[in-house]
């Protein structure tokens, strides 16, 4: 799914049923994936299908281009 990722604003465009299909995953299996990151602060929640990686656990580039990345 890197495919699906906005390197500049570190977003990912995915539902949860997109994850499952590409994976395989079960539905259990990402939901509770997906709390976990949420609760931890990996993932940040911007809408439905949509999230952030937090810049503090990944970004593409220097120092410079995380420091461009906007926090939501």
């Amino acid at each position: 799914m890197p495919e699906q990722r906005n390197v500049k604003t570190n977003e990912v465009v995915a539902t949860q049923q997109e994850i499952i299909n590409s994976t395989g995953l079960s539905k259990k299996t990402i939901q509770d994936t997906c709390k976990a990151l949420k609760v931890s602060n990996v993932i940040i929640k911007i809408r439905n299908g949509r999230r952030q990686l937090s810049p503090n656990f990944i970004w593409q580039g220097n120092n410079d281009n995380r420091m461009d990345i906007p926090l939501t």
